[in-house]
Parts: structure tokens; sequence; C-alpha cells
């Protein structure tokens, strides 16, 4: 059994119309949801081995903001450059090319390709909130299998389905 965490990133600004579209922060509610949503994540997912972050401030900074929740060393934070603006078949192809040994593996990133991945893998139409975790297990031992026949959408949380106080 695999699981994939599907997280779209936390709220960014758009505060400073000048910054390049990879080049967006978070905003003041992203900075606020990420902790959140981290620790949550992280309570769930005790043995998250690995995050995958698009190269965008606003998708790396959640990675970071999640990878701060598990103990330190623990969930290894790479950055593939192939997450901005990744569609299905880009994102179905990075997933499987990931080792075998990886058991729960998080990806970092944007929509609209975030939930056309979820949708097409769920088999359920979905629209990733920011800061939205999606849960899929895949019923297989090898990742290069990863499709919608082993796939099984487990759960989505989201900062609004709880609110932050």
């Amino acid at each position: 059994m695999k699981t994939l965490l599907v997280i779209r990133h936390a709220k960014s600004s758009w505060d400073d119309a000048g910054l390049k579209d990879i080049d967006r922060p978070l905003n003041e509610r992203g900075l606020r949801d990420a902790p959140v949503m981290a620790a949550r994540t992280a309570k769930a997912f005790p043995d998250m081995q690995r995050l995958v972050s698009s190269p965008a401030v606003r998708a790396l900074s959640t990675a970071r903001c999640f990878q701060a929740a598990w103990k330190p060393g623990q969930a290894e934070l790479l950055v593939d450059p192939m997450l901005y603006e990744a569609g299905t078949d880009t994102l179905l192809g990075l997933i499987r090319s990931f080792p075998d040994w990886l058991q729960t593996v998080a990806l970092f990133g944007h929509n609209p390709g975030f939930s056309q991945l979820v949708t097409h893998l769920g088999g359920t139409p979905i629209d990733m909130p920011t800061c939205c975790v999606s849960q899929l297990e895949f019923d297989t031992a090898e990742w290069k299998l990863a499709d919608p026949q082993l796939a099984r959408l487990v759960n989505v949380d989201y900062p609004k389905k709880f609110p932050i106080p």
C-alpha cells in the first residue's frame, strides 16, 4: 500500500502586481492556515518520508511549514521544477518514478493540475481549495503502477472544513 498526499499551496498574495507568478509569497491567511494544516497532517501521518514541492515560493513555503511539523530530518524535502504548472500526465510520471521504498509521499503544488490529478485518480470530481490535503491510497507495492484502477481517494481536508480560529 502506498499513500500519496496531494497538497495545494496555502493562500498566496497578489499585493505586488510586478512579481512573477513563481515568486508570489503566502499572504496572511496562508501563513495562518499552513501551520494548522501541517499539524493536522503530521498527526494523521506520523511516518511521512518525503515531501516534493514545486519551486514556486508559495508552494515551497507551504512545504517547509509542513516539513517543520514532523521530527527534524524525518521528512526529506525535495524541489522538483516539474511540479510548477504540471498537468495530470506530468504529475503521474513523477509519482510513478518514486522509489518503491517510499511508502508515504506528499506533493506540494498548484491548481488546476492538482485538482485534475485527484479527480483522475480518485474518480470523484474535486476542486481543491488552498492548503487542501487530498489523501490517495494505492493498492500496490510499486509506485510505477499508480493509476486510477489501484487508487482510492480516502480523505480531503482543508482549512474551512474545520475552521481555523
